[in-house]
């Protein structure tokens, strides 16, 4: 399951602002990123994994932001 799908599930299951707040991407999605971002250091990415890594990065950045509305709301109780 990839990082997207995970963030995806988490969200349909419904969520309190802690839970999002809480929400950590797996270990296995996490070592998939440590593998890319060490490709790409080395240079020695494909323009897949490349592609790969923008989506991890733009999905980091979602959840980022859902944490923090998620912080606003819970603060605004």
């Amino acid at each position: 399951m990839n990082a997207y799908a995970e963030f995806i599930d988490f969200i349909v299951e419904g969520m309190t602002p802690e839970q999002i707040i809480a929400y950590q991407p797996s270990d296995k999605a996490q070592q998939r990123v440590d593998e890319l971002i060490w490709a790409l250091k080395d240079d020695n990415i494909s323009p897949d994994e490349r592609a790969e890594l923008n989506h991890h990065i733009e999905l980091d950045h979602i959840v980022r932001m859902a944490k923090a509305k998620a912080r606003q709301y819970a603060q605004n109780r």
